[in-house]
C-alpha cells in the first residue's frame, strides 16, 4: 500500500490540487508532467488523486493507494510493484490548465519527493487492464 501524507507548508490555504504517483519516470515530474505521460514500464502503473478539498495553512491530507482511495479513472494500479529497483516519484499541484499548476505558490521546491527503493523480487502476476494512453483527459482542480 502506498500511504503519503501532504501537509501545506505554506502562509495561504491550498485550492484543490493533483497528486500523481510515478514509477520509474522518465523525467523529473514537474506541473502539468502526469504519471502516465512519463511512465516507462510495460505495464504502464502509476496513481492519481485529485484532492478537492482546501488545506488550511498546517493543516494535512493522507492520501493511500486502497482501492477507491485514489481517482481510478486517472489510475492505473494493481496494488504492487513490478519486480526490478525503481525511482519513485510523487508531485503535488501535478496538473492543472494554468501552466504553473492549480495554486500560485513562491516556492514548489518542496512539491516533489523522488526515492530509489531497493529490488522487488518476484514474478509478476498476470494483467489484464487498459493502457495507460486510454485514460480519460483529467478535469482541472482548483483555479
Amino acid at each position: 500500500v502506498v500511504v503519503v501524507t501532504i501537509p501545506n507548508q505554506g502562509i495561504a490555504e491550498a485550492e484543490p490540487f493533483w497528486v500523481d504517483f510515478y514509477i520509474n519516470p522518465s523525467q523529473t515530474p514537474t506541473a502539468n508532467n502526469i504519471w502516465n505521460e512519463l511512465c516507462t514500464l510495460d505495464p504502464c502503473f502509476g496513481i492519481a488523486w485529485g484532492v478537492a478539498k482546501r488545506l488550511a495553512p498546517g493543516e494535512s491530507i493522507t492520501l493511500r493507494s486502497d482501492d477507491g482511495s485514489f481517482s481510478a479513472p486517472h489510475s492505473l494500479w494493481p496494488g504492487w510493484l513490478p519486480s526490478g529497483t525503481h525511482t519513485l516519484a510523487l508531485y503535488v499541484d501535478s496538473y492543472s490548465q494554468n501552466p504553473s499548476g492549480a495554486m500560485e505558490e513562491s516556492n514548489k521546491d518542496n512539491n516533489l519527493v523522488v526515492q530509489t527503493i531497493p529490488t522487488v523480487t518476484g514474478s509478476n502476476p498476470t494483467l489484464v487492464r487498459r493502457s495507460s494512453t486510454s485514460l480519460p483527459p483529467r478535469p482541472a482542480l482548483g483555479r
